[in-house]
């Protein structure tokens, strides 16, 4: 794929690239999706979090809006080469059937890292050219043997208080407990997602669930562990739905799933 261009937030209007793929993706499967971005000389500002969604239908609106989903790959690292192209990459695990690829930028604005990279140029926005797409599954199961088979899964939950991003001793002392015992080396890719209670507002909520889940990957980097991709939903993947607090305690978490 090749010669394709998107635009990021720009006064409120947003562009998407869309790719429908020849084949559908397979359940359980790790793909690697991998392009390169280059800033347009005329755009003042770089960002991060581009993402990528993965659906088996695409994505359509009559507005020049943000889509309201959550790709399932964020590249973290911002998008700031001017004169070169800069090579990004991430990995998903298919729940199986998508077809389409949606990239852009899906994040509000306090979100995003911003990063002043071409002082020369007078449009405020970030429009990026991206090209030479490749998705590669990076795990084949076995002919010899069924699929779930070649799968092995560690998981792990770590609570937290109301209204709190830290993480208490004893929840840390479990979690490290958890880390020291995944065999090592690890390669696959580490699951991190972030969750609050129904409690507050959508918005502060999301922006908590994204705390929550980057600070668990930042205690994990103490343990050398880079493989590590963060999503968060806030009160969107609630367990407990009723008003009792014991209850509610449970939805205040961050998942860890580690699969290879």
């Amino acid at each position: 794929m090749a010669g394709v261009i998107f635009l990021s937030e720009s006064m409120s209007f947003v562009e998407y690239l869309q790719i429908e793929l020849l084949d559908s993706l397979e359940e359980g499967e790790v793909y690697e999706l991998s392009f390169y971005l280059r800033l347009s000389a005329n755009s003042l500002i770089g960002i991060n979090k581009i993402g990528a969604f993965f659906s088996r239908n695409g994505l359509h609106t009559r507005r020049s809006m943000r889509f309201d989903h959550r790709p399932q790959m964020v590249i973290e690292e911002l998008a700031e080469q001017v004169s070169t192209w800069q090579k990004v990459s991430g990995t998903f695990t298919a729940k199986g059937g998508e077809k389409f690829i949606t990239v852009g930028n899906f994040f509000e604005k306090h979100f995003l890292t911003e990063k002043i990279v071409n002082r020369g140029a007078t449009d405020r926005s970030s429009y990026y050219y991206a090209d030479d797409f490749s998705l590669v599954k990076q795990r084949v199961a076995s002919p010899e043997r069924p699929a779930e088979f070649n799968r092995v899964k560690w998981n792990h939950v770590v609570y937290y208080e109301k209204d709190s991003s830290s993480i208490s001793i004893n929840e840390q002392l479990l979690l490290d407990q958890f880390i020291e015992q995944l065999p090592r080396p690890i390669f696959y890719p580490i699951k991190v997602e972030g969750h609050t209670d129904q409690d507050a507002s959508l918005e502060y909520n999301l922006q908590l669930s994204q705390l929550r889940a980057n600070g668990v990957k930042l205690r994990m980097s103490n343990f050398n562990l880079h493989n590590v991709y963060t999503s968060w939903s806030g009160e969107n993947d609630i367990i407990y739905k009723g008003l009792e607090e014991k209850g509610k305690s449970k939805n205040r978490r961050v998942t860890i799933t580690v699969e290879r």
